[in-house]
């Protein structure tokens, strides 16, 4: 890791984000040059001067890439203005962790690394990973999948609105 040159820090711009767990963020705006394998750009970020977690201890910085909100003081995520610079680049992501190490992958995924069909499912809501989610299922192959839940059927049988539609699930690795 070296020091860069380029960093910009915004302190007037500050954000004070509280979990449902109790833990909190606090800090400030920051912008710099970002590079991910082979993109880069001028991006803004979050840079934390206060948190309560230990989740946190000895971490040098969090990614983030959750969807912007419209009353948020927070900045776009780093995604938003990779792409932004590189417009051959879809505004889709993967990752991958175990206990010691992690992949991001953008733009979408590497075939070589999952079994079986990845399938995309656009969010219900412009400012989270919401999908409406009718069951669960686990298995490499939709045909050999086991269903793990299933939404009830409404009264005498028959679907309800829920099952139609789905029950609204967050995805989001995060979320507490």
């Amino acid at each position: 890791v070296k020091a860069t040159s380029t960093f910009e820090p915004n302190t007037a711009k500050t954000f004070d984000l509280h979990y449902a767990d109790g833990s909190h963020l606090r800090g400030f705006e920051g912008k710099d040059v970002v590079k991910l394998g082979d993109y880069e750009a001028l991006a803004p970020f979050g840079v934390i001067t206060d948190c309560n977690s230990p989740d946190f201890n000895g971490v040098d910085g969090i990614l983030g890439f959750g969807l912007p909100r419209e009353y948020s003081n927070m900045p776009h995520p780093i995604l938003f203005s990779i792409q932004a610079a590189n417009p051959e680049l879809q505004r889709k992501f993967s990752f991958f962790s175990t206990d010691d190490e992690a992949e991001v992958q953008l733009g979408g995924y590497d075939p070589d690394t999952v079994r079986g069909t990845m399938w995309y499912v656009g969010s219900n809501d412009p400012e989270d990973f919401i999908v409406g989610a009718t069951s669960l299922k686990f298995g490499d192959e939709l045909s050999d999948s086991v269903e793990l839940l299933v939404f009830k059927k409404g009264t005498n049988g028959q679907p309800s609105a829920l099952s139609s539609i789905g029950l609204p699930s967050i995805l989001d690795s995060g979320t507490s």
